[in-house]
């Protein structure tokens, strides 16, 4: 019953992210631990940003929605300019009365990741899709993901450098995969890094 709350929630709002993708997320967040703390990075217009605080709600946690909102990075295919889809995530946020438990961050990836301390439950991964970036991005925070945490990936499946960035990263040592959902995929964190 959350999971259709928080999708029809989310479903308004532009991006590339469908049913399956929000499931599998939205599972792997509502597992997590009390106080579980949900990064999204690549928020854009929200739909993964809205799906997870739903999460976070039932959890007492807190998600963090990184997004450089940059003209000069900005997808382009993207429906609205970089403003627009931050001012809509917030007003979603706000309308939903969830804005209490997201942290808008508009920061690059790695600037925010090098001033995080704090451990991860939840990792949304979904910035640039080509491998060094998506490279850059599992080893600026995938380390703080807890063991018994996870990391979820978005556009696995498209060709782009995602998977590769992927398979490279997650050493069956430290990671399981979960499966896959449509172009997203989940990897469990065993053990340190």
């Amino acid at each position: 019953a959350m999971f259709k709350t928080a999708y029809t929630a989310m479903d308004h709002l532009p991006g590339w992210f469908g049913e399956p993708e929000a499931r599998m997320l939205y599972e792997c967040c509502a597992v997590a631990r009390r106080g579980a703390v949900l990064i999204d990075l690549g928020a854009h217009a929200g739909r993964s940003t809205v799906l997870m605080a739903f999460a976070a709600k039932t959890l007492g946690g807190e998600v963090h929605a990184i997004d450089a909102w940059d003209e000069a990075i900005w997808p382009r295919e993207a429906k609205m300019t970089p403003v627009q889809a931050m001012e809509s995530l917030r007003e979603t946020l706000t309308k939903r009365g969830l804005r209490g438990l997201v942290d808008v961050v508009q920061s690059r990836f790695e600037i925010a990741a090098a001033g995080w301390r704090r451990d991860i439950d939840v990792l949304h991964v979904d910035g640039a899709h080509d491998m060094l970036s998506v490279q850059g991005d599992l080893q600026a925070w995938a380390p703080h993901v807890i063991p018994g945490g996870v990391v979820v990936l978005h556009d696995y499946n498209y060709g782009c450098g995602v998977k590769r960035a992927a398979t490279d990263f997650f050493s069956p040592e430290c990671w399981r995969f979960l499966g896959e959902a449509a172009s997203i995929v989940g990897a469990y964190r065993r053990i340190g890094l």
